[in-house]
């Protein structure tokens, strides 16, 4: 059977690759930060948004760093680990240990914040 020929909007595959990888990596990191609350092992609480990796992925590609402006809510991991926030920060806040970016983990997880990526 011919390959059907896929559209991908002037994207190149290593775009491709890594806004799959994001949307992964943000499944992941809420599926395994849901196990952590639920075992009690750190976390006060922990809000996912199933559904809205591509949106989200696509929201991050699109930003233009220094320029434009975000004001994230806690159902969106997946669009500040596309803008470059690493799940060793995330867990970092999640898990309310210092060094936490968006506030040294002095507010509740989740609420995303990062100087080097405003």
């Amino acid at each position: 059977m011919p390959k059907a020929a896929v559209d991908t909007k002037g994207l190149s595959n290593e775009q491709i690759l890594n806004a799959y990888k994001n949307m992964i990596t943000s499944r992941m990191v809420e599926d395994k930060c849901s196990i952590i609350l639920r075992q009690s092992k750190g976390g006060t609480f922990q809000i996912s948004g199933p559904g809205h990796e591509a949106a989200l992925t696509a929201a991050s590609m699109v930003m233009r760093p220094g320029h434009d402006w975000s004001l994230c809510h806690y159902r969106d991991l997946t669009f500040v680990l596309g803008l470059g926030v690493t799940t060793e920060e995330i867990f970092t806040g999640f898990m309310a240990r210092e060094g936490d970016p968006a506030s040294n983990s002095r507010q509740m997880p989740a609420h995303f914040g990062h100087k080097e990526h405003r």
